[in-house]
């Protein structure tokens, strides 16, 4: 009778305390707003993907750390958080190693990792140890995994691979070349494009691999020059897809050095590695300049007044001005905090729950941050950056964007004084007419508009 008792006495508390954590997170209160004597800290782990990144992350960090914790002050909560930076440099396996270290310090919430190879390393270690991590910026479509422990506030690379491709086909683009980064997200992203490429017909003449840790980009441009020349397209028709990062600054130094002159005289074309990148500025800008190399991203909303604020920030503490994964960054840090304060705790399976309920309508400084059923940001608005001469100097130049609600590429003339209209062919005038309306009343001027 008394080991019944006992069993049933435990039977209720368990259903109680469960009670009291579903109340905690169904609250429209995030804290009990009675300001404790003592906070009570929580400590999050954040890693920059690279040595180059380290100084921005810490800046980045900084700054949502100083903002979520006046935050917490101003709601009287008991929280206060503390952000400790980790640098991957480079590598998965360094990745894993942080996880590790940061599991052995009691750190249970990762914003990390940014790229999707450390993201892979580490998601078995997360996953068996309880762990979570946020990431702001892998978009390997492999990684698009329903109830495992890896989130993802970007959208993945089944977005932009798409918007790549209609950019192609805006681009009267009939034939292309693709060199791509060898590992996880370079292997996504290029297979993402191959595919939808077939599915539109367009042809992919090759599909190139290079070792991202050692390369002989010389032997790649040549094998793509020979292909581009017995494609039998007009160079109009064709183009040059890289699928890198800052070795690109390699590519298009090789590309002007050598002996190239088909590919020198088609447009490139790039994508989020390659996008807004002063390192080509800086040690490639007039190759890019002369190629354009036409690279889509994530856009946030440039007049929103917080993004804005950040920005201001953020390029007072790096001299350089507030990239979309910065922005993301920094909403990864918000996610995570309001997700604790709803859950009253940071325990990974209350914070994972409070985190899936938070972000179905939250709005951060890089837009709507909703995830999708894998855990990842369902998409959004892509600017479409490229490389262009102002004042006779390299620089940054915005051509248009992707409207992820109207399905459209928008371009602006003012963007791109030496780009030709491509031959089109539409059904009716009424699908022009109702694009540019749609501009007129965004206050926007645009080149030319092609519905997908």
């Amino acid at each position: 009778m008394k080991e019944k008792f006992s069993a049933a006495l435990i039977i209720v508390l368990f259903l109680t305390s469960m009670s009291f954590s579903a109340i905690a997170l169904s609250s429209e209160s995030e804290d009990d707003g009675v300001e404790c004597a003592r906070a009570q800290y929580v400590d999050i782990g954040i890693t920059s993907s690279s040595s180059d990144d380290y100084e921005n992350t810490l800046a980045l960090a900084e700054l949502a750390e100083e903002d979520i914790n006046q935050y917490c002050e101003a709601q009287g909560s008991k929280f206060r958080f503390r952000f400790h930076l980790k640098d991957n440099k480079g590598s998965g396996e360094v990745a894993l190693t942080n996880t590790m270290e940061f599991d052995e310090m009691g750190i249970n919430l990762i914003v990390g990792h940014g790229w999707s190879g450390q993201c892979q390393a580490s998601l078995d270690y997360v996953n068996e140890n309880n762990m979570l991590l946020l990431s702001p910026s892998s978009t390997f479509p492999l990684l698009a995994i329903p109830r495992d422990n890896l989130y993802r506030l970007i959208p993945s690379d089944n977005v932009q691979g798409k918007v790549i491709v209609d950019l192609y086909e805006f681009l009267n683009v009939r034939a292309v070349a693709i060199l791509y980064r060898d590992d996880a997200w370079g292997q996504g992203l290029s297979g993402v494009i191959d595919e939808i490429c077939q599915d539109r017909g367009i042809q992919v003449l090759a599909n190139v691999p290079y070792n991202p840790n050692d390369w002989d980009f010389g032997t790649h441009l040549t094998d793509i020059e020979d292909v581009l020349d017995t494609s039998g397209h007009a160079t109009d028709e064709l183009a040059f897809q890289l699928v890198s990062f800052d070795e690109a600054v390699d590519i298009l130094n090789e590309a002007e050095a050598g002996s190239y002159p088909t590919l020198n005289s088609i447009k490139w074309y790039g994508c989020d590695g390659t996008s807004q990148s002063q390192a080509i500025i800086d040690s490639a800008g007039d190759q890019a300049s002369w190629v354009k190399l036409y690279s889509p991203k994530l856009g946030p909303v440039w007049d929103d007044p917080d993004f804005v604020e950040l920005d201001t920030r953020y390029r007072a503490k790096t001299g350089q001005d507030l990239e979309i994964y910065k922005a993301v960054q920094y909403d990864c840090c918000w996610v995570y905090a309001k997700s604790v304060l709803k859950a009253r705790s940071d325990k990974t399976c209350l914070v994972k729950l409070a985190m899936c309920w938070l972000v179905r309508d939250y709005e951060g400084v890089s837009g709507l941050c909703t995830f999708d059923v894998n855990g990842d940001r369902i998409g959004g608005n892509y600017d479409i950056w490229g490389y262009g001469l102002l004042n006779g100097i390299p620089s940054n130049i915005r051509y248009g964007y992707y409207d992820l609600e109207t399905d459209m590429i928008i371009w602006y003339d003012a963007r791109a004084p030496d780009f030709v209209i491509p031959e089109f062919h539409l059904g009716t005038i009424s699908v022009i007419a109702a694009g540019l309306i749609a501009l007129f009343i965004a206050g926007r001027r645009p080149h030319f508009i092609l519905r997908k």
